[in-house]
């Protein structure tokens, strides 16, 4: 009971948040003064330092695991500025895990599987939310929601230059890296949010088991005040 209500305390912050977010879109004064704040989260983010060279690659670009799209709206304001021809696909259920994702790789002490299967679940209004924002600046954002059981299929046609991994779980890692790994150009970037984090430690298993294999090395990049963890597809 205690959780559940937290839980919405959370949501209701968040949501007055971008509530607040939306309101200044709608003109002019308020629109420019949200793209001079996104610009600094820009400027201090290694995740964009890494969109940035990514972006001299072809392909489009994808993030799996979007939640509220606080890093999705960066990437595609720099995606928007740079490379305004290519696509930022994010895939996101915006309902939380799937039956069956968490995994014994993923819990732990006071971190059981009950209760991170209630954790992400409040962001059903997000989709609106991020086309709104899309729309507004000119941006080529393409959502997909559902597992990614149901939407990564539907775009295993395309090439990738930037492939940005915040799913958290051991699960959600491998079902990304074994669809899209192939799908990335050679020299593309693959940002890795959950990496060496431990609250979830599948996340970090789950890639070691698949890249330390390829041979690719996992690196943290500290050219900006936000560091970012992320590997470099072998050219």
């Amino acid at each position: 009971m205690l959780r559940q209500f937290l839980r919405s305390r959370r949501k209701a912050k968040r949501v007055a948040a971008d509530e607040a977010l939306d309101a200044l879109l709608k003109d002019d004064h308020g629109r420019f003064a949200y793209l001079a704040s996104l610009e600094q989260e820009c400027a201090d983010s290694s995740l964009i330092g890494l969109l940035e060279d990514a972006l001299k690659l072809p392909g489009d670009v994808v993030e799996c695991g979007v939640f509220r799209g606080a890093s999705l709206r960066r990437i595609a304001k720099t995606v928007g500025d740079i490379a305004p021809d290519r696509t930022i696909f994010g895939l996101d259920s915006f309902e939380g895990f799937p039956e069956g994702g968490i995994t014994e790789e993923d819990t732990q002490r006071f971190r059981s599987e009950t209760r991170l299967m209630g954790k992400f679940k409040d962001a059903d209004d997000v989709p609106d939310r991020l086309s709104r924002f899309g729309k507004t600046f000119g941006l080529k954002i393409d959502l997909r929601k559902g597992y990614f059981e149901n939407t990564l299929p539907g775009i295993a046609d395309r090439q990738f230059c930037f492939l940005h991994i915040d799913c958290d779980t051991y699960a959600g890692h491998k079902e990304v890296l074994e669809a899209l790994y192939d799908r990335l150009t050679p020299g593309a970037t693959i940002v890795l949010d959950d990496y060496n984090d431990e609250a979830w430690p599948g996340a970090t298993k789950a890639v070691d088991e698949f890249l330390g294999p390829l041979g690719v090395e996992i690196k943290q990049s500290t050219a900006r005040e936000e560091p970012a963890w992320y590997a470099i597809k072998p050219v």
